[in-house]
C-alpha cells in the first residue's frame, strides 16, 4: 500500500528544487542601503558631504559603483516639478548629493543645476499665472461683475493655461532627466 504524504512532506519536496539567488539578494540589499543613505542625506540638512563620503567608504570597493548608481537613481527620482515652496531646499540637497557622488562628472552637475533652474522658473511662472491672467482679462472681469475666482469662463481659461504650462515644463523636465540619466550612465529601459 502506498503511503500518503503529508502537506509538510509535499512542501519540503517542492522546496528542494528552489534555489536562492544570493547575488540578487545582495544586490537588493545594496540598493536599499544606498537609497536609504541618499534619503537620509536629502532629509537631514545636518548631514554634510563628508558624512556621505564616509558612509560611501563603508561599501566594499567592488560594490561602490553600484551604490553610487542607486544614489544617482534616487536623485533622478526626486527631480520633479515643485508643488510646494520648500522645493528650493530640496533642490540644493539634490545638487549637493549629486556633486558629492559624482565629483568628476561636471556635465551632469551642470545639467542638474539647469534642471533646478527650470524648476525654479516653473515655480515662478506657476505662482504668477493667476495674477497675469487677471491683468490680461481685467476689463472682461470688470464687465462681468464677478470675482475671478467665481467666474466660470475665467476659471476655465486659468485651468487650460495652467495645464498647458504644466505640460510644457513636464516635457522639458523629462528631456533633461533623460539627458542626465545618460550622463550618469543609468539605463532607463530597465524597469
Amino acid at each position: 500500500m502506498a503511503r500518503i504524504k503529508t502537506a509538510l512532506e509535499l512542501a519540503m519536496e517542492r522546496m528542494q528544487d528552489i534555489r536562492v539567488d544570493e547575488d540578487k539578494i545582495r544586490r537588493r540589499n545594496l540598493i536599499s542601503r544606498a537609497r536609504t543613505l541618499a534619503g537620509s542625506f536629502l532629509s537631514d540638512e545636518r548631514l554634510l558631504p563628508e558624512d556621505l563620503g564616509k558612509s560611501l567608504s563603508d561599501f566594499p570597493p567592488e560594490q561602490l559603483s553600484e551604490a553610487k548608481q542607486a544614489i544617482n537613481e534616487t536623485v533622478l527620482m526626486n527631480l520633479s516639478l515643485p508643488a510646494a515652496a520648500e522645493f528650493k531646499a530640496r533642490n540644493q540637497r539634490l545638487a549637493l548629493l549629486l556633486s558629492t557622488v559624482n565629483p568628476d562628472n561636471t556635465q551632469a552637475i551642470a545639467l542638474a543645476g539647469q534642471i533646478c533652474s527650470l524648476e525654479e522658473q516653473y515655480w515662478e511662472d506657476q505662482s504668477s499665472l493667476l495674477d497675469n491672467l487677471k491683468q490680461q482679462y481685467r476689463d472682461a472681469l470688470e464687465r462681468s461683475g464677478t470675482a475671478p475666482e467665481q467666474n466660470k469662463d475665467f476659471l476655465k481659461i486659468y485651468q487650460q493655461s495652467s495645464q498647458q504650462m504644466n505640460a510644457q515644463y513636464a516635457a522639458a523636465l523629462s528631456r533633461a532627466k533623460a539627458q542626465l540619466s545618460m550622463l550618469l550612465g543609468i539605463d532607463n529601459t530597465a524597469g
